[in-house]
Parts: C-alpha cells; structure tokens; sequence
C-alpha cells in the first residue's frame, strides 16, 4: 500500500504541535509549510527540529492583516498530494483562496483545520481582524468560510465551541471532527523544576490564585482582578503573569487591590515553580479558541476555572464554568473552591486531556479512505 502524502500549511511554528506534526509523520509522509516563523505576540521557543515530517519556511507578505506567502502554489503542485490541510485562521485567508484552485486541479482531499468559534466578544463588530473592521468585509469573509467549510472533505476543530461555529454555518456534522488540543509530555516542563528564589513569592498562608497570559482584550483580566477585589486581604491572593497591552490599564485597575501582584513575564523553571505553588488556576477568557495554559494547570494538578468562552471549558467541571465578564458569579465559584479546601485534579501529564498525540494527529491522514 502506497503512504499516503500530506502537505500540512500552518500560520506559524508551535512548540506544542511539532510532536503533533510527527506523529503524523509516523504514519503518512508529511510536509510543514510555514507561513511565518514566529509572531511578535508569542514569545514561543521557535527553534525546529522535525524528527519524522519535512518543515519548509515560506517568503511572506504581510497585507491588511493577511499573510501573503507567494510560493506556496509551487510547493503544492510540485509533489502529487493525496491530501491538504489548511489552517482555517483570518490571517490565512489569501493562502486558503491561493490553495483552492490547486486542491481542484489536482483532485487533493481537502481538510480544515479551524481554530474559529463564535463568542459574544467576537460578534463585536470592533473586536474583528483589522482587514474586517477597516473594509467592513464582514459579509465577504463569512461567504469565504463558509465556502471553505463546504468544499472541505473534512473540517477539524479543537473543541465543541468550533463544531457550533461551523453548525451556525450550514456546514453538516457528520463531516466536523472534534481533536481536543494535546500538550505533549516535553512541554509540560519538569516535575521539581529547579528555581532559587521566586519574587514576588507566593503565601503559604492563603490560597493562592495564578493566571497566565497575554494582556489583551480577549483574555477578560479585568473580570478576574474584579472578582478578587471582593475579597479581603487576607483571604486570597492573586498571581498575574504575562504581559502585554492592556499592562498599564490592568495595573492602574489593580493598584487600591493589595492581595493582587504582577510578576511579569515567566517562562521556563519559573512559570512551572508559580503553577507549583499556586492553589487554582483561573482562565477567565471572553474569546478562546483553546486555551493552553488549561492544561499546563491540569498537569500539575490544579483545580481550574474558565469560561464558556474557551474551549478547553471540556476539560473542566462543569461547576467551574462560568460565563465571562461576571465578576460576581466568579468571585462564588472561586469561594465555593476555597471552601471546599481546594481539592486538587487527578494527575494527567497531558493536562487531563482525552486525546494523546497520535489520537489527534490521525484526524488529519486517512481522509481518502472516509470519503
């Protein structure tokens, strides 16, 4: 039996989906176009050493938001592949229209991965792409995903939140397939990690609450920094990591919250030591595709909350779901947890997820044999 050929096109690398990219490797013969190699708003390790896929970095151009890689028809049709996989991202978008003719003209099945969900925060018409909300193409993008759905031989998405996204679109069900984001073992980070002296450090003598993120809009930071203000001093603490635009504004929020310290961006030893010592972990998103830092949580046994809005929401309790920009209905779940002396999750290296590497990877290989 002849291996099936794969040409996989992504935005950009990710440390969590290389492992992803070869497993699939394992079983069919998969090239990686990247699109870019790395983005000023993930300060990720960006160094690749594919094991069992071949990766190649494609000249870009960046228009309206959109990435613009020229090269790609060329890749595609030198080699005969049974099927493509296109990233169903917005920046996306000129590469996807790019790829349709040649997944036509050479009879290539067709799977998208979409990332896309829709949330209250999305459907603000201010908070859209800067290409949508600059030519208010809002009517042409949605024809193009929806289009893009309905050609597809298959559509995979990370969560029930992207299959609902696809469903508002007409798009049948049969064919969407649900592949939870998996955290590979090696970036889950070490289990006694070796850090000398945390500043600011956390209580031993309260509850200790950590969020992890970028301090953007989409994250709903302000909600959380709302729900502990109703708590006195010396009943919690919270822990904010990261960093971003919305620094300034959220620590001018926080400055009269005492029980509330910013620690900057971590990473390494020093992210993992702040899981560690922490006692929940809350991801209080109003827009999340998945949610990563859900599972970093999950894997080192944190009780954790989160929104409707996040996708990774399916690896929580349903109790500890809550809608997002409600300060009051989180400041009780976070309560109820401290009440509850803060029982802690099962330990699950992969972030409790019920999915491991090669159960995800093999939702993109196999196509031709469903259809």
């Amino acid at each position: 039996m002849t291996e099936e050929s794969v040409a996989l096109v992504h935005n950009l690398v990710a440390p969590y989906r290389t492992p992803v990219f070869d497993a699939i490797g394992e079983e069919a013969s998969l090239d990686v176009y990247y699109c870019q190699r790395s983005s000023p708003e993930r300060d990720w390790d960006t160094t690749y050493d594919p094991k069992n896929h071949t990766a190649t970095f494609l000249p870009n151009i960046e228009l309206f938001g959109a990435l613009f890689n020229y090269t790609l028809p060329y890749h595609l049709l030198k080699k005969d592949y049974d099927t493509i996989v296109l990233n169903m991202g917005r920046d996306m978008i000129i590469n996807n229209l790019m790829s349709l003719p040649i997944i036509f003209l050479t009879d290539a099945n067709l799977v998208i991965w979409s990332e896309l969900i829709d949330t209250d925060w999305s459907s603000n018409l201010s908070n859209r792409s800067k290409m949508v909300s600059k030519f208010h193409f809002d009517s042409m993008i949605n024809i193009y995903e929806k289009t893009l759905f309905q050609v597809a031989d298959k559509v995979v998405g990370l969560s029930e939140l992207a299959k609902e996204y696809t469903r508002a679109r007409g798009i049948n069900s049969e064919k969407v397939s649900i592949t939870p984001q998996v955290m590979p073992r090696e970036c889950l980070g070490p289990e006694n990690p070796k850090v000398k002296k945390l500043d600011p450090k956390p209580s031993s003598e309260k509850p200790t609450i950590l969020f992890v993120g970028r301090f953007i809009e989409e994250k709903g930071i302000g909600t959380l920094i709302e729900a502990v203000r109703s708590f006195e001093e010396n009943e919690v603490e919270l822990f904010i990591a990261g960093d971003g635009p919305l620094n300034e504004t959220l620590r001018d929020q926080a400055a009269l919250v005492p029980q509330i310290k910013f620690v900057g961006y971590v990473r390494g030893d020093q992210k993992w030591e702040y899981y560690d010592r922490s006692d929940l972990f809350i991801l209080p998103s109003r827009h999340e595709p998945w949610g990563l830092v859900v599972n970093e949580a999950l894997s080192r046994n944190l009780p954790v909350v989160t929104t409707t809005a996040a996708g990774s929401k399916m690896l929580i309790p349903e109790e500890n779901v809550v809608p997002p920009d409600d300060p009051d209905r989180l400041a009780e779940v976070i309560q109820r947890i401290i009440n509850s002396e803060l029982v802690t999750t099962d330990d699950n290296s992969n972030g409790d997820n019920p999915m491991d590497i090669h159960q995800m990877s093999r939702e993109f290989i196999g196509t031709a044999d469903e259809i």
